[in-house]
C-alpha cells in the first residue's frame, strides 16, 4: 500500500503543552488539514510558511479536519476557514463539548467550583483556577463544524475511529497504508492526561482515566504503522508506545498507594503529594492525573471513597483482606 502524502507543519505555542503539529495531507478528494494549531499571528505566520514550502496556501485548502476540540488544536479554525473556503470536519460532539469547556458562564463557573470542592480544593485556589482557565478566551475563536465523522466511518482513504479518554472528541485517522493522524491520543514521550471535565447534561462525569485505558486498548489492536502526533516528532510502534503510557500510569498508581495515609487523602491531597511544588498554572492538569489514578485505583478495587462532610470525596486504601472479605 502506498503511503499518503502527510506533511507535518509544526507551530510555535508559548503555552505549557509547548509547539503544536498540524498536518497536510494531499488526498484524492481534497487538499486537508489536520487541526489547525493556536490562535496567535506567529501560528498563522508559521503555517503560511510551512505550506508555502509545499506549494500552496491556506486559499487552496479545501478541508479541515479536527482530530478534538481542546483550544491548542482549533484556535485557527475561524481564520482558516474564512480565508479558504474548506469543508470543516470533526466528532459529532465537537460544539457541545467546546460549549461545555470553555463558554465561562455562570453554569461553568458553579459546575467547576462544585467539583473542586468534591476534589478537596481549597476555596482561594478555585476562584485563582477560573480566573486562570478565562484567560484562554484570547485563544478561542469558535467556528462551525459542517460534517460530523462518525466513528467508523472514512474520510478519504482514513477509517475514523472515535478514542475518547484525554478527551471526549479523541479520534484517530487510520490510512489503509497504516499512517494514522493521531492528536493527542498517544505521544511518544508524554503521558496524555485524561482532563477533568463536564459531563454532557442528564449524565454522570465520566472516570477519565478509565475511560482513556479502554480506548488505548482497543487502539493497540489497530494496525498501525506511524504514528503523526499533535505534539513532538512521529513515530512508529503503537502498541509499544500504548504499552509504556499503560505503564507509567501503573507506576503512578503505585506512588498514589505509597503515599496513602491511614487517614486516606483527597484528590487534591494526592496532587500535592505528587507535585510538591505549587504551579497554579498546572493545577487543573495535575489534579486531573491525581483524580484519574484514584479513580483508576476505585475501578481496580484498591481503594474506596468516602463522601466527607464539606462534600470532599476521600480516598482511603483497601486491605486486601477486607477485599475478600464475601
Amino acid at each position: 500500500m502506498e503511503r499518503p502524502r502527510i506533511t507535518r507543519i509544526p507551530l510555535p505555542s508559548s503555552l505549557p503543552m509547548g509547539g503544536v503539529n498540524v498536518f497536510l495531507y494531499r488526498g484524492r478528494e481534497a487538499l486537508t488539514l489536520f487541526d489547525t494549531g493556536v490562535l496567535t499571528d506567529e501560528a498563522y505566520a508559521a503555517l503560511e510558511a510551512g505550506l508555502a514550502a509545499e506549494g500552496v496556501g491556506v486559499r487552496d485548502l479545501e478541508r479541515i479536519v479536527l482530530t478534538h476540540h481542546h483550544f491548542d488544536h482549533i484556535g485557527l479554525l475561524r481564520r482558516l476557514a474564512e480565508a479558504s473556503g474548506a469543508q470543516t470536519c470533526g466528532h459529532p460532539d465537537t460544539l457541545e463539548c467546546l460549549r461545555m469547556t470553555y463558554q465561562f458562564d455562570g453554569a461553568y463557573r458553579e459546575y467547576y467550583r462544585a467539583l473542586f470542592r468534591e476534589m478537596g480544593v481549597p476555596g482561594e485556589e478555585i476562584e485563582m483556577f477560573i480566573r486562570g482557565r478565562e484567560r484562554l478566551r484570547q485563544y478561542l475563536d469558535v467556528y462551525s463544524v459542517d460534517r460530523f465523522l462518525a466513528d467508523g466511518s472514512v474520510l478519504d482513504g482514513f477509517t475514523v475511529h472515535h478514542v475518547p479518554g484525554h478527551s471526549p472528541t479523541d479520534t484517530l485517522f487510520l490510512h489503509a497504508s497504516g499512517d494514522t493522524i493521531v492528536g493527542d491520543h498517544v505521544l511518544a514521550t508524554v503521558t496524555p492526561n485524561p482532563i477533568l471535565r463536564r459531563p454532557f447534561a442528564g449524565r454522570e462525569r465520566v472516570k477519565t482515566l478509565v475511560e482513556y485505558r479502554e480506548s488505548l486498548t482497543r487502539t493497540r489492536s489497530l494496525p498501525i504503522s506511524w504514528c503523526h502526533p499533535g505534539h513532538g516528532e512521529g513515530f512508529g510502534d503503537a502498541s509499544a508506545v500504548v504499552d509504556a503510557i499503560l505503564a507509567r500510569q501503573d507506576r503512578c498508581c503505585e506512588r498514589i498507594l505509597a503515599l496513602l495515609p491511614a487517614a486516606g487523602m483527597t484528590p487534591y491531597e494526592a496532587m500535592r503529594g505528587l507535585y510538591p511544588a505549587p504551579s497554579p498554572a498546572l493545577m487543573f492538569f495535575r489534579l486531573s492525573v491525581a483524580a484519574g489514578h484514584l479513580e483508576w485505583l476505585e475501578t481496580l478495587g484498591k481503594v474506596r471513597r468516602e463522601q466527607e462532610t464539606g462534600g470532599a470525596s476521600r480516598y482511603h486504601a483497601v486491605s486486601p483482606e477486607a477485599k475478600e472479605t464475601p
